[in-house]
């Protein structure tokens, strides 16, 4: 099975229409964006010991989406096409739904690492080992 890397860069191959539904193709800095969070990832999974699961696949807006589980929730994260976040959270026990979404930075993707403080704003999960 490919890496979750390889998944994304398989998914730069996808063309316009590549659903059958007129999706968009997907955009190259949004892929990029993307492996800089399952980099954030492997390095939380490595300091909590927590195997998040993750899971990558297209929008068919031209974005990436990432899902990863923990003990309680279900969580999505879509990168969009204008950059933005929409963070989508699951209590698995109660079925409760949380979304929040989050606009680009004023300097654009190019500063995609303010982004990855915003994961423990949105109640991701992501836990530090007590």
């Amino acid at each position: 099975m490919a890496t979750l890397t390889e998944q994304l860069d398989l998914i730069l191959t996808l063309k316009p229409n590549w659903d059958g539904y007129n999706a968009d193709p997907i955009r190259p800095r949004l892929v990029a964006l993307a492996k800089d969070f399952l980099e954030f990832f492997q390095v939380m999974e490595r300091v909590t010991g927590q195997d998040f699961r993750l899971f990558v696949h297209p929008t068919r807006v031209g974005g990436v989406q990432i899902e990863w589980t923990d003990a309680s929730q279900e969580h999505e994260l879509e990168i969009d096409p204008d950059g933005s976040l929409g963070f989508l959270h699951i209590d698995r026990a109660t079925g409760a739904m949380t979304e929040k979404k989050f606009s680009p930075p004023a300097e654009g993707l190019a500063f995609a690492a303010g982004w990855l403080p915003l994961l423990a704003q949105c109640g991701s999960g992501l836990r530090l080992a007590a």
